[in-house]
């Protein structure tokens, strides 16, 4: 699967947690998730056409109070945990454009995907 295929794929898993996913993020409104495309390691043995991508997703909660969106981002990472393996979540603040580019309470979680030529 390629790495654009990969994402979308990525994108549908967690919308049928029910979360708002996003890889465009002029479209992006929250709370929801954001899909970042990440590193690309060619670590697979020599000649192979695969490889292992990183993607990260980005839990944002609206700006309100930190209690509200420490909670708000709890009840998204459970859901979340519906559809893939969280090891770690780490703390961030995004600024989304359509929140007025005010950095919102969030965090983000690195996935890996097998991507390969086909």
């Amino acid at each position: 699967m390629k790495y654009g295929d990969a994402l979308l794929e990525v994108q549908t898993q967690i919308e049928a947690a029910g979360i708002p996913c996003y890889i465009d993020t002029e479209k992006a409104m929250a709370p929801c998730a954001l899909l970042i495309p990440g590193m690309v390691r060619f670590d697979r043995l020599s000649g192979s056409q695969d490889y292992t991508a990183e993607v990260d997703v980005y839990l944002l909660a609206p700006n309100n109070s930190s209690f509200i969106a420490l909670n708000e981002l709890q009840d998204l990472l459970e859901q979340l945990q519906t559809a893939f393996p969280i090891p770690e979540a780490e703390p961030i603040a995004y600024p989304l454009g359509t929140a007025g580019n005010i950095p919102l309470p969030g965090l983000a979680i690195t996935l890996n995907l097998n991507v390969s030529k086909d």
